[in-house]
């Protein structure tokens, strides 16, 4: 679960370095500092996870957790206004964070139930 952790935070850093790029030409500045925020804070969290695993990824998991609530709020207020549309940079860069959130939440997710699942097995073996 670590390896999927630090593939989130360089693909938000990433994104946040190429929206703050485009915001010279385009209006993406604040996705560029939404996507340093979560990127360098889910980065710390890894790095917290190196130590002590289970609380480094649920903080990460929680904070993408948060910025997938974020994304998803702004595409739903996007698509109300009619203001969506996948020319526009701000609406791509944005879209690409939601899916990266939205993914690694979901493999977390994923993670957190399979340990759980194995954690009550053995407990079950214990007691026999």
């Amino acid at each position: 679960m670590l390896r999927p952790t630090f593939l989130y935070a360089a693909a938000c850093l990433a994104l946040g370095t190429a929206a703050a790029v485009a915001a010279r030409v385009h209006d993406t500045a604040v996705i560029a500092r939404s996507a340093f925020f979560f990127g360098g804070a889910v980065l710390i969290c890894g790095c917290f996870a190196l130590k002590n695993r289970v609380h480094g990824l649920a903080g990460a998991a929680f904070l993408s957790f948060l910025y997938t609530l974020t994304g998803a709020g702004a595409v739903i207020g996007q698509l109300r206004e009619g203001d969506f549309h996948l020319a526009a940079a701000s609406t791509r860069y944005l879209l690409a964070l939601f899916a990266v959130s939205l993914v690694y939440l979901l493999i977390a997710v994923r993670a957190f139930r399979k340990a759980r699942h194995e954690r009550l097995l053995r407990e079950l073996h214990a007691e026999d």
